[in-house]
């Protein structure tokens, strides 16, 4: 249907869902339409400070990048995604984490965000989950430009950086409702520093046994529908996207650490043995 090639088969519902989407919005228009009225929303990024409590390695902070829900298609004005890379740049990170969801309703869209990773470097390297609307498309298609462009896709695995972060860990779960997400397939290791990229804030149910000490999650835009003060009437469904719509909250009974949900852009610096300290504002 419309090229479309989920990894799996979609209800009803969202098959109809797919269909109008296609028929309604077949160019850029909603896009175009946002952004010359100022409608688009603003971009803000975001900066938290968290602890491990096991070493990074022989370097003292890791500094994190994280980004997600681009959703490159006709919702997303190619001027968002050019100051959201930019601000990217401006981060100075040691590290890029993606947290899916690149494309809104059209696999070829990712050209729109892969032009852009191509010219990003980052020491330690780029990594990426992918997320519902990437599931729901091509998830084969986007993954294949991701990795063309330098970026690290993670299915249910670990890659493990380089010195200096030399006992640092960075997890990739599948989406918690579009894929198959396991993560019995990674073995649990309590000696390392463990950071988490998940699509949305329920993939944490999915992250057990594993002692995680930062989790970064997209998914629920800051709530969904935010009014002035935060105040999120309307948070998306799924119950860890209801109780943790957005900011860097402690969760406990899903492995300890901490969890940043709900920005698409945030700034992290990771390190051990300093008391956290967290500010969080909707992007709108």
């Amino acid at each position: 249907m419309f090229g479309l090639q989920p990894r799996q088969p979609l209800s009803l519902k969202r098959r109809a869902f797919a269909v109008a989407q296609h028929l309604l919005v077949r160019t850029d228009w909603p896009a175009n339409l946002a952004h010359r009225f100022g409608l688009a929303p603003s971009l803000q990024i975001v900066k938290v400070e968290a602890c491990s409590t096991a070493a990074l390695g022989s370097g003292k902070a890791l500094r994190i990048a994280f980004a997600a829900d681009f959703h490159a298609g006709p919702t997303t004005h190619q001027s968002q995604l050019d100051r959201a890379f930019a601000a990217l740049v401006d981060c100075h990170a040691d590290v890029l984490l993606l947290g899916g969801d690149f494309v809104g309703h059209r696999p070829q869209n990712i050209e729109r965000v892969t032009k852009k990773l191509a010219a990003l470097r980052f020491p330690a390297g780029i990594f990426a989950v992918l997320g519902n609307h990437d599931n729901h498309t091509h998830p084969s298609r986007v993954t294949e430009a991701l990795t063309d462009c330098g970026v690290r896709v993670l299915v249910n695995e670990e890659v493990r950086l380089a010195a200096p972060f030399e006992r640092t860990r960075i997890i990739g779960l599948d989406d918690h409702t579009s894929g198959e997400p396991d993560a019995s397939r990674i073995p649990r290791d309590d000696a390392v520093s463990t950071i988490l990229i998940l699509h949305q804030p329920s993939g944490l149910l999915d992250a057990t046994p594993h002692r995680v000490d930062l989790a970064l999650a997209g998914h629920t835009h800051g709530g969904q529908i935010v009014l002035p003060g935060g105040y999120a009437p309307h948070p998306v469904v799924r119950s860890r996207g209801r109780t943790w719509p957005v900011g860097l909250t402690c969760p406990t009974g899903h492995s300890g650490g901490e969890s940043w949900c709900g920005h698409e852009h945030a700034s992290v610096p990771l390190e051990r043995a300093r008391r956290p300290s967290a500010g969080h504002a909707a992007r709108r």
